[in-house]
């Protein structure tokens, strides 16, 4: 019986395709901000990124840690971005009588910079990220083009 019900539901389901999301580019440009909107995420975040230069070699497990962070700093900007969303927009459980007795505002301010100091970390370590990576790529390349089968 249950299997039945299980076959019949994945049959229903298989038609059924989501529609395409992707929450980026966000409002503010990110992940790839113009000027404007990189000075607006600096005022944001209540600081600027770091004026000295990306590193020449990131070793292996280098890039692999500044990678998951990436990676978790991603899923807090979409985090914070869908809390300060609910919260703006006094989804119920979100409305200021949720907050009490932490004022609305605070709150808000307090999200919005949380989420531009998030943003600000990945914009700062994508560069390294992606130049280490693709450096990595190439030499596993090489390596694979020099041995023969």
């Amino acid at each position: 019986m249950h299997l039945a019900i299980s076959f019949a539901l994945a049959a229903a389901v298989a038609g059924v395709t989501a529609a395409p999301y992707s929450p980026f580019p966000l409002p503010d440009g990110f992940p790839n901000p113009n000027p404007a909107q990189l000075a607006i995420i600096e005022k944001e975040a209540q600081g600027t990124l770091p004026n000295t230069p990306l590193p020449k070699n990131i070793k292996s497990a280098g890039v692999t840690t500044l990678q998951l962070l990436a990676l978790n700093e991603l899923f807090e900007v979409a985090y914070f971005t869908d809390l300060l969303t609910n919260i703006t927009n006094s989804v119920p459980g979100y409305d200021a009588a949720s907050m009490a007795p932490l004022d609305r505002q605070y709150v808000i301010d307090s999200i919005t910079a949380v989420v531009n100091v998030c943003t600000y970390i990945i914009i700062n370590i994508l560069p390294s990220i992606t130049k280490s990576t693709a450096r990595k790529i190439a030499r596993i390349r090489r390596k694979r083009s020099s041995h023969k089968c």
